[in-house]
C-alpha cells in the first residue's frame, strides 16, 4: 500500500493515473475509512491518494491522524508493506508516522539545501526518543561516488551530533 500523506499537495494519484475520488482528507476528516479510499494501482499496489490543491487545510488534529494510523494497521492482513509519503515538510503528520513506522527511509539529493534538510528533518522528528532504523536514498547524484558522498555527509553529521546511525538504503 502507498499512502500519499503529504498534506501539501500529494501527487502520488497523478503519477499513478488514478481518477479523482477520496483522498487522505476524507479519512483525516471521518469522511472515509481507508480501506474506502484505497484504490487500485499500477503493478498490484493499492494506493491511498493524498491531497492535491486543497481549498481548505485538512484535519491534522491528534485524533485525525490517530485515525489514519489505526486505519493503516487495520490492513496488516492485506499488505506486506504499507509505505507513507509524507513529504518534506515538518508538519504533524510528519512526526506522527515517524513515531509509528517500523522504519524510516529519508531521500536526499547532493545539492546542499537537501542535505541540510535532511539532516535538519531527521534532527527535529527524532527527537522524540526514535527507536526505528533510519535508512538514506541519495536521489538524483550523477555517479555512485556522489551519492557515497552525501551520505557519508549525512550519516556522520547525524552520528555526531545526535547520536543516530543512518545507514544506506
Amino acid at each position: 500500500v502507498l499512502v500519499d500523506a503529504d498534506l501539501d499537495g500529494g501527487d502520488a494519484s497523478l503519477l499513478c493515473r488514478l481518477e479523482e475520488r477520496y483522498t487522505v482528507a476524507d479519512v483525516l476528516g471521518a469522511r472515509r475509512t481507508v480501506r474506502e479510499v484505497l484504490q487500485p494501482g499500477p503493478g498490484g499496489i493499492q494506493v491511498l491518494p493524498g491531497v492535491w490543491g486543497p481549498t481548505s487545510p485538512p484535519d491534522d488534529s491528534p485524533p485525525a491522524r490517530q485515525r489514519l494510523i489505526d486505519g493503516l494497521r487495520g490492513l496488516a492482513n492485506q499488505a506486506d508493506f504499507v509505505v507513507a509519503d509524507a513529504g518534506n515538510g515538518l508538519r504533524p503528520m510528519v512526526g506522527s508516522l515517524w513515531q509509528t513506522a517500523e522504519m524510516v527511509l529519508m531521500v536526499a539529493t547532493p545539492e546542499l539545501p537537501s542535505v541540510m534538510d535532511t539532516y535538519a528533518s531527521i534532527k527535529a522528528l527524532s527527537a522524540g526518543n526514535l527507536l526505528v532504523p533510519i535508512h538514506l536514498l541519495v536521489n538524483q547524484a550523477p555517479d555512485a561516488s556522489a551519492a557515497e558522498e552525501t551520505h557519508g555527509r549525512i550519516a556522520a553529521a547525524c552520528l555526531r551530533f545526535l547520536a543516530l546511525p543512518v545507514t544506506r538504503a
